[in-house]
């Protein structure tokens, strides 16, 4: 078996099966119970096996968007929107939370989609140019909205979640 140092200038073939490499800063290596193998880390998530990676695509395709992008006037997507939703798009990779879509609005905004089928909940964090807002969705109630802080994350996933 092929093992991996932290001292390679360069990535060589890996088998997907055999190893995930995460990429994030300096390289470490650690070691599991086999002396024998080692996994190379940089503690970023390589883009190939980030659980959220198409909606890190989108996001890429959002900050190419110009004004009347859907040709009615929409605004382009507004840095401050793309900024909140890459980093809100991060914390949830790091906390393995899928996100279910991602869409540009008409006036600057961009819109991600958070959903927990198994109690028909869903969750639209949106993120205006000049503020942030969360609607809530249940199968058994009307539709309802708060003003969305990153410090309310934690209880907007406890609502999702919640049995």
């Amino acid at each position: 078996m092929q093992a991996l140092t932290a001292n390679y200038s360069t990535r060589g073939e890996i088998q997907r099966d055999q190893y995930l490499i995460a990429t994030v800063s300096a390289p470490q290596t650690d070691r599991f119970r086999s002396s024998s193998l080692f996994i190379l880390t940089d503690n970023r998530f390589h883009e190939e096996f980030r659980l959220n990676n198409r909606v890190f695509g989108l996001c890429e395709e959002f900050a190419e968007l110009e004004n009347n992008w859907d040709g009615d006037g929409a605004l382009r997507p507004s840095s401050e929107a793309l900024k909140n939703v890459y980093y809100i798009a991060n914390v949830l990779e790091s906390t393995g939370h899928l996100i279910y879509n991602a869409a540009p609005g008409p006036n600057g905004e961009i819109m991600i989609d958070l959903r927990n089928g198994l109690v028909n909940r869903s969750v639209e964090l949106i993120f205006y140019p000049s503020r942030m807002v969360v609607v809530f969705f249940h199968e058994s109630q009307a539709p309802f909205q708060e003003i969305f802080q990153f410090d309310n994350l934690p209880n907007v996933l406890d609502w999702l979640n919640k049995k």
